[in-house]
């Protein structure tokens, strides 16, 4: 949703798909966006980070699904459970970039079957 990261990872080579989804800033539950400092990775998640006490170059890391991140605050608010689930996907042979999330089920379960691990719904969408 920030156009200035967009374009700097289009001028890093990324591929743009355009607008994958839309969500709400004032409704719904939250959706926590994490950020790996080693890897490169975000990570978007609705569970909530949990303060390790400790820090990485000055900024307090957190726990959260079984990895230490650096907490970028909530991204946006998830849609009620009635909308579009996004799906996450994880790429277990992949340093960075591992993460992968899509609204279809088709894409889902093509990346299942080439050894993608899905991850469940991570959060729902207004729209897909």
């Amino acid at each position: 949703m920030d156009v200035a990261e967009k374009d700097k990872l289009m001028a890093e080579g990324w591929n743009y798909e355009g607008v994958g989804f839309t969500f709400s800033r004032t409704t719904g539950l939250p959706v926590y966006r994490l950020y790996d400092p080693i890897t490169g990775e975000h990570l978007y998640t609705m569970q909530q980070p949990v303060k390790t006490g400790t820090q990485y170059e000055g900024k307090d890391l957190y726990e959260c699904e079984g990895r230490i991140w650096l907490y970028e605050g909530i991204a946006f608010n998830s849609a009620y459970d009635t909308e579009v689930p996004q799906y996450r996907l994880r790429n277990p042979n992949a340093t960075r970039g591992a993460y992968h999330f899509t609204s279809s089920t088709v894409e889902r379960d093509n990346l299942i079957a080439a050894g993608w691990i899905s991850e469940g719904i991570c959060f729902y969408s207004s729209w897909k």
